[in-house]
């Protein structure tokens, strides 16, 4: 489960700075502005980033009985001989 979730966040690691140089130089040396189609995938694509991830940590992480292995247990209450031997030591 980690390791798809860690894959995919590498992905977008390696993604997110190539979109940035990728933005930058159309920025600079094209009408930038006045293009829509740059304007509203620079608008829109870190909203779809944001929601592809969403997206998977909601399927890696739906309830199934898989995920039992994952669940908080509360401990047992039960005294072993070490923990009566400390008590009768110190009190003594």
């Amino acid at each position: 489960m980690y390791r798809h979730f860690r894959n995919v966040l590498i992905l977008y690691i390696i993604a997110v700075p190539v979109l940035l140089i990728w933005f930058s130089i159309e920025f600079i040396f094209n009408e930038y502005l006045f293009d829509w189609k740059t304007l509203w995938m620079d608008n829109a694509l870190w909203h779809i980033f944001f929601s592809v991830i969403l997206i998977v940590i909601m399927v890696l992480w739906r309830p199934t009985s898989y995920n039992l292995r994952y669940a908080f247990s509360a401990l047992l209450d039960v005294t072993d001989d070490n923990s009566m031997t400390q008590k009768s030591t110190t009190e003594l």
